[in-house]
């Protein structure tokens, strides 16, 4: 089926004109399959259709949600399969160009490391739906040793994964398999400016309409911008400005400065930053002016994740130290009974007086508390040993519990034993522990991995906790990508830095960019030529009536110094020489008005006496 491009050019905010145009088929929509570049922009695509009236919503999805077909093996099984292979090999010499050293002399756990970085590489050859034996064809030129060998390694992993009755996702998109949700008829590309090749060559095969939405025309039949948009001049923001500042909390005071400065609502202010350090940043600076803001990218460290890595020592050496570590986190408290800080408070003061390390030298120092106890005729000793022997019955106590958990949860394996666990350790499953564990049961009844191994590769897969948004917030922090579906009037877009927009290049040894445009995938150029056009549609559809503001950070949270985005340096002649003058000027720094001398009163002022002319020998100590 043909894909037709429809381009807005600039008549309304591209977010805008998105929903106008869903509307105007708002029959269809349930058959409508709408790509989106970020699941937030999702989210902000389908709140705008829901306040205009859309009671039948279109499915949205990521391309990335797109390509992940079910039923697969899930990354960790993946990973297990690449452990699998490279532990299984014999002869290192055959993998020399790999590996000119053998990787078993850099200690244990060091294919798990190896495998993890493995499936990255595969992850980033899926976009153009490739393996790894038909990537090495295509860059046999410039280092076909080690490509072919890593194809070897490859084919063993399927081996390996065919054998416990999965197949890798790698796999199926190179087949061209991906599956469409049922019902689907039209699908419609908004705001997608670097669709997947994998993903154009399955819409080009399969008999299904395909919508491209752009703000501007001057892309290729897909959307994507050409690599001549990293030869255009972007003209600096009509209505706004572009300032230097210093550091993330400089970026910030500076975008509440503007907010006020132009008198924005806040449902006609589009907030967006690259850079996290700027995100949060943002979120504190607008508390402090009055304005609840949630930066959806911002996430918690995962409770479960220090309570794992804990528990993993335990079961290699269940000592008090790593009872007393489990007792940090919550889910300690719900394994066993008794008063946490009660029990953290025995064990430390056992372990201070007794220097106990395990389960048997508290019983011991129990016995000694008793023998001192029955000895002892002073009162006050009495009352101190007393105080003791409760602390050590609260110790021996909870270290007897901890070591039967251990003892159950070794005999059951490790998948029945966290399974038993999981309902207090992972409440309402907000980890995923209990969807890790069916993914993995299947290999885990193939291979043979002690319960360490196995909590190692769960923590690889557990990651940070999202922060919930305030029910009273009035902005989000979008993404870079996400704020071409922002509709605001007034936008505001901070760490506009080179590393930041555009994105810092790849820094994975295998795929540099030489190998990037060899393999069809997304490399420095391309992601520059996107940037480039993106910031010219940020800018052209409110250049009659809108406003934006691009703020340029100086440093960085570190100190470390930062280069303006190349996006702001496209002048040409006199005029480049002027931006160059404005955006490398020197910033002070936001400590500056800190005054470092000590006021008087904190000095020191030694006593004024006149030295002693004569000393006996004695008089020195």
């Amino acid at each position: 089926m043909p894909v037709e491009i429809t381009s807005f050019l600039f008549s309304k905010p591209y977010g805008t004109a998105v929903v106008d145009w869903l509307l105007e088929r708002m029959e269809e929509l349930p058959q409508v399959l709408i790509l989106v570049p970020t699941a937030q922009s999702g989210r902000r695509l389908r709140q705008g259709l829901a306040e205009r009236g859309a009671l039948l919503a279109p499915r949205v999805a990521t391309t990335g949600t797109l390509m992940q077909v079910d039923g697969l093996a899930a990354d960790s099984v993946e990973v297990l399969a690449w452990t699998e292979a490279l532990e299984s090999v014999n002869d290192w010499e055959d993998y020399k160009a790999i590996f000119p050293e053998s990787p078993e002399s850099d200690g244990a756990g060091w294919a798990l490391g190896l495998a993890k970085a493995f499936v990255e590489v595969r992850k980033s050859l899926q976009e153009n739906g490739l393996m790894v034996g038909e990537a090495a064809r295509r860059v046999r030129v410039l280092e076909q040793d080690r490509w072919e060998q890593l194809a070897r390694l490859e084919r063993e992993v399927e081996n390996h994964l065919e054998s416990w009755g999965c197949e890798s996702k790698s796999a199926r998109l190179a087949a061209g398999d991906i599956e469409i949700p049922e019902g689907v008829s039209r699908v419609v590309v908004a705001g997608v400016l670097d669709l997947p090749p994998v993903l154009t060559r399955f819409f080009e095969k399969n008999e299904i309409m395909v919508n491209v939405l752009v703000p501007d025309p001057r892309v290729d039949e897909w959307g994507r911008p050409g690599l001549d948009w990293n030869e255009n001049e972007i003209r600096w923001p009509r209505s706004g400005s572009v300032t230097l500042t210093g550091d993330p909390g400089q970026q910030a005071t500076l975008a509440v400065a503007k907010v006020i400065e132009a008198e924005s609502e806040c449902d006609d202010v589009g907030l967006g930053t690259a850079d996290e350090q700027v995100a949060a940043e943002l979120v504190r600076s607008f508390a402090r002016a009055g304005w609840v803001v949630h930066d959806p990218g911002a996430s918690l460290p995962s409770s479960l994740v220090g309570w794992l890595s804990c528990w993993r020592r335990f079961l290699q050496n269940p000592g008090v130290k790593e009872v007393v570590d489990m007792l940090a986190f919550d889910q300690g408290e719900s394994l066993v009974e008794g008063i946490r800080s009660l029990q953290v408070e025995a064990l430390s003061s056992l372990l201070d007086s007794h220097l106990v390390r395990d389960l048997s030298d508290v019983e011991r120092a129990h016995q000694l508390i008793l023998d001192s106890l029955e000895s002892t005729n002073s009162e006050s000793k009495r009352k101190r040993l007393d105080h003791q022997l409760e602390l050590a019955l609260i110790a021996e106590r909870v270290m007897a519990d901890f070591s039967g958990l251990r003892k159950r949860f070794l005999s059951q394996g490790f998948h029945q034993g966290m399974r038993s666990l999981a309902g207090r350790i992972d409440r309402n499953d907000e980890a995923g522990l209990l969807s890790w564990l069916d993914e993995t049961a299947g290999a885990a009844q193939e291979v043979k991995r002690p319960p360490v191994f196995w909590i190692e590769l769960l923590l690889q897969d557990l990651g940070p906790v999202p922060e919930q948004a305030p029910d009273e917030r009035v902005l989000d922090v979008q993404g870079w990508l996400e704020l071409l579906h922002d509709p605001a009037k007034h936008l505001v877009v901070c760490g506009m830095n080179e590393g930041y927009v555009p994105g810092r290049s790849s820094s994975d040894t295998w795929l540099p960019e030489s190998a990037r445009e060899a393999l069809g995938l997304p490399r420095e150029k391309s992601r520059a030529a996107r940037d480039a056009y993106l910031l010219h549609a940020l800018l052209e559809m409110r250049s009659e009536n809108g406003r934006v503001d691009l703020i340029v950070g100086k440093t960085s949270q570190a100190g470390d110094v930062l280069n303006p985005s190349r996006l702001l340096l496209t002048a040409k002649g006199e005029r480049l020489g002027r931006v160059v003058e404005q955006l490398f000027a020197e910033v002070e720094p936001s400590d500056s008005g800190v005054a470092w001398s000590l006021e008087p009163h904190w000095k020191w002022n030694p006593r004024k006496k006149s030295p002693k002319e004569r000393m006996s020998v004695t008089a020195f100590s």
